[in-house]
């Protein structure tokens, strides 16, 4: 090999030392997420994460999470009960007195199985007026947890990580013994 490629070989080393030294150097730190905001019911039920740009609202009987502009609501409430389809009934009556639908039909609505611990239903998908209303309710002891999504498909699709954030992140307390809402 010449003294050429020699040197060649030694530019390269150093441009490749020098370039790697100041790639490290720019990643010196990692930012540290700030504590997350959290929603915690004042009869120690639940705990709700509040995601950035939203706002947790104490209503009669429940608290609604609701973005900024008001385009996506979730809201939590708690009733006394072994059935999760009736407890969307109550939920959805104490939420929204005025609210008359109907689930979509299957495979959107749970329970099939006949256990009636856990249910899931769509009562619009968004496919005709871009609403979307869904609602979870979960048997924990003797009390019922019901969420009810209810916003603009599109904005719902749009924030999906923050809506999955509140909805995988109730933290519900199974040894309270408060008085449920209904």
């Amino acid at each position: 090999m010449t003294s050429l490629g020699f040197a060649l070989i030694g530019v390269a080393c150093l441009v490749w030392v020098l370039g790697t030294s100041a790639a490290s150097a720019i990643q010196v730190s990692t930012p540290e997420a700030a504590d997350e905001a959290m929603y915690y019911d004042p009869n120690g039920l639940f705990a709700a994460p509040i995601p950035t740009n939203w706002i947790a609202e104490d209503q009669d009987g429940y608290v609604r999470i609701v973005t900024q502009d008001e385009q996506i609501s979730i809201s939590i409430v708690v009733v006394a009960g072994s059935s999760a389809t009736t407890a969307i009934g109550d939920a959805i009556q104490i939420v929204s007195d005025d609210f008359q639908g109907t689930p979509v039909p299957d495979p959107q609505a749970t329970p099939a199985a006949g256990d009636d611990s856990v249910a899931l239903f769509t009562f619009d998908d968004g496919s005709s007026g871009g609403t979307l209303i869904q609602v979870y309710a979960r048997v924990v002891g003797g009390n019922v947890f019901v969420m009810v999504l209810r916003g603009d498909l599109e904005t719902i699709k749009l924030r999906q990580v923050q809506v999955d954030k509140i909805w995988q992140g109730v933290l519900i307390d199974t040894e309270a013994a408060a008085t449920p809402v209904a």
